[in-house]
């Protein structure tokens, strides 16, 4: 369709099933530039089975048939001179010349213009289908800005679809964080933290930033930070949080008590004690265990029974 005050072209497509329609504004229409267009269309909706064009140059050239036949793609040209019998597309032509004039007379953006047209037609329910193009070619309605039912309620019948995808994202993440070592954390709004120098100009350089930062907002694992008079956004993984210090483990110096070792406790004279053990720490091995009865004489602890070898164990 064409061409335009600017020498633009416009090349229409519309899906017969679904009234769905697709518009590209060219400043050219050879057959390498159609092409090049319908494989960009191709690529997001799909091959179709044919393709109805008229009798344009660029439609019947042996680049175009061989494009069609390497896609298994049936080709259809009209009747010469009988542009009804693509009934679809004349009459689109028709509504889409009619707003280019509007556009012209208004002297309006017509490429902006024309796609909120294609918009709202694509969105629209069409006389013969009662659905709108949108609906019948993707299995659902797309939204526009007009405010409908689904986003009152929400869309039901892709509830479930939701969760699914949820749960499978879920467990993936779990996974590569057990794989990568990651740990919980516990950044929370009102922390303090320091942030990563991601770029670093020499190997000395501190691997964070000395600026603390306070956490105003945090939105999954993005948080928004205020320090040094400004506000950055950040990735959790790139900061640390600041842990002040639990004054409750803290003792002071002047309140410090040494408690005696058990160790270097001293036996009464009524006390039972085990035989002292050698400087070398070696273990006696007897099956029950020796014990020898103490008493202080001159100062000294001395066994009770005598002296040395002559010592009267108490079994």
């Amino acid at each position: 369709m064409g061409p335009l005050p600017n020498q633009d072209q416009i090349l229409v497509v519309i899906d017969y099933y679904s009234r769905y329609q697709d518009i590209q504004f060219l400043k050219s229409t050879t057959s390498a530039i159609i092409i090049r267009c319908l494989d960009k269309l191709f690529s997001r909706f799909g091959i179709p089975k044919s393709i109805r064009a008229d009798n344009g140059r660029q439609f019947v050239s042996q680049e175009f048939k061989d494009y069609c036949d390497q896609n298994n793609i049936k080709l259809i040209h009209t009747p010469p001179y009988w542009p009804q019998a693509n009934g679809e597309v004349e009459n689109m032509n028709r509504s889409i010349l009619k707003r280019l004039q509007i556009c012209h007379n208004n002297k309006q953006d017509y490429k902006a213009e024309i796609q909120k047209f294609i918009m709202m037609y694509n969105v629209t329910p069409h006389g013969t289908t009662d659905k709108s193009p949108s609906e019948l070619l993707f299995q659902r309605r797309i939204r526009d800005k007009i405010p409908s039912i689904v986003d009152i309620m929400g869309n039901t019948s892709m509830r479930k679809h939701k969760m699914q995808i949820w749960r499978i994202r879920k467990k993936g993440k779990r996974r590569e964080d057990e794989s990568r070592g990651a740990k919980q954390d516990y950044i929370r709004t009102g922390d303090k933290v320091v942030i990563q120098n991601i770029i670093r100009p020499h190997k000395l350089t501190s691997r964070f930033n000395s600026v603390e930062y306070d956490v105003i907002e945090r939105n999954g694992n993005e948080l928004i930070l205020f320090g040094d008079g400004k506000t950055i956004r950040r990735h959790v993984a790139h900061v640390k949080k600041i842990v002040a210090p639990n004054p409750t483990e803290m003792v002071p110096a002047g309140n410090q008590e040494t408690v005696p070792s058990q160790e270097a406790s001293v036996p009464t004279a009524s006390t039972s004690v085990a035989t002292p053990v050698p400087s070398d720490s070696r273990e006696l091995d007897p099956p029950g265990r020796i014990t020898m009865r103490l008493k202080r004489k001159d100062g000294m602890w001395q066994p009770a029974g005598g002296t040395g070898n002559n010592a009267e164990p108490v079994m």
